[in-house]
């Protein structure tokens, strides 16, 4: 399973940290939706956003305990960004422009980091 929007102009990976909770955190929220890990098997989170619509939403990404097939489960209701973020204790993305995505993968921790003070 890979990210993926209309044209993918970028392109990169993601990385989070689960909080110290975060496993008992995602089936609580599972288990007030009527999800329940007798039945299911927590495999994975997926994340869309629209910057147009301003528009978040998220599924979970399950395994069928009884057959084996993984689900996508997904809600109705509106979701939020913030809402997503707070499953993880950091999470960090990182995009590159598709036609350069090959050099940002050659750089490695070491890279300087400049702080620029836009304070008014």
């Amino acid at each position: 399973m890979k990210a993926g929007v209309q044209y993918n102009d970028y392109i990169g990976t993601a990385a989070a940290d689960m909080s110290d909770f975060e496993s008992n955190r995602i089936w609580s929220y599972l288990n007030q939706k009527g999800v329940y890990n007798d039945k299911y098997e927590f495999i994975g989170v997926s994340f869309y956003a629209s910057g147009d619509s301003g528009g978040a939403s998220f599924s979970f990404i399950c395994k069928d305990k009884e057959d084996g097939t993984i689900k996508d489960i997904a809600f109705e209701k509106d979701q939020t960004i913030e809402e997503f973020i707070n499953f993880f204790k950091r999470f960090n993305v990182v995009l590159g422009l598709r036609y350069q995505y090959e050099e940002l993968e050659k750089i490695d921790d070491s890279i300087e980091t400049l702080y620029i003070d836009d304070r008014d």
